[in-house]
């Protein structure tokens, strides 16, 4: 079943056009998602990049990785408007960067936030964003806001809860408001 599905999906999917994609909503749709799990997600797709194979083989070794880290719904969902998407005639970053990002911002955030309880986490987010010299917009402050109260509402242990808060800011502010809000003197 898991090769037919793979076949059909990613049958027609150019894999240079979508792998940029593909793990911007991997990593978007679990933002819960492990550091450990982060990285094996970026060092299997520079694998599949590297492999001296056709792009019809990488797509179907894509379409494996999207099932085996986000399974068959996942896989059915994201590629169902694939030639509605705007993808871009600009060549997107290459996997290799991709993954290396990724790696760079689950080091980021573990180097921040590791045993840092998660009453703390927020409580320096909250403290930065509100700040009068702030460098976040107000979209931004709402987003962070709800990826608090997201956490908070979650059943992971304390430690996940602050790392989802470390990725959540990568994601709307960048690694430099990461810096700026979990570094320096405790909470």
């Amino acid at each position: 079943m898991r090769t037919g599905l793979v076949k059909t999906k990613m049958k027609d999917v150019d894999f240079k056009r979508v792998v940029a994609y593909v793990s911007t909503m991997i990593l978007g749709s679990r933002q819960s998602m492990s550091l450990q799990d982060q990285e094996d997600l970026a060092n299997q797709l520079k694998q599949i990049q590297a492999q001296p194979t056709g792009a019809r083989e990488k797509s179907f070794a894509l379409g494996f990785l999207i099932l085996d880290f986000m399974g068959e719904e996942f896989l059915e969902e994201i590629f169902q408007n694939i030639d509605t998407l705007d993808l871009g005639g600009v060549q997107p970053p290459s996997v290799a960067d991709n993954a290396e990002h990724a790696v760079d911002n689950a080091e980021l955030v573990r180097s921040l936030l590791t045993d840092m309880p998660f009453a703390d986490a927020k409580a320096r987010l909250e403290r930065t964003t509100a700040a009068a010299d702030s460098p976040l917009t107000p979209e931004q402050k709402d987003m962070l806001r709800e990826a608090i109260q997201h956490a908070e509402a979650g059943s992971a242990s304390d430690q996940r809860k602050a790392f989802s808060l470390g990725f959540a800011c990568i994601d709307i502010a960048g690694p430099a408001f990461v810096k700026q809000a979990f570094a320096g003197q405790p909470g």
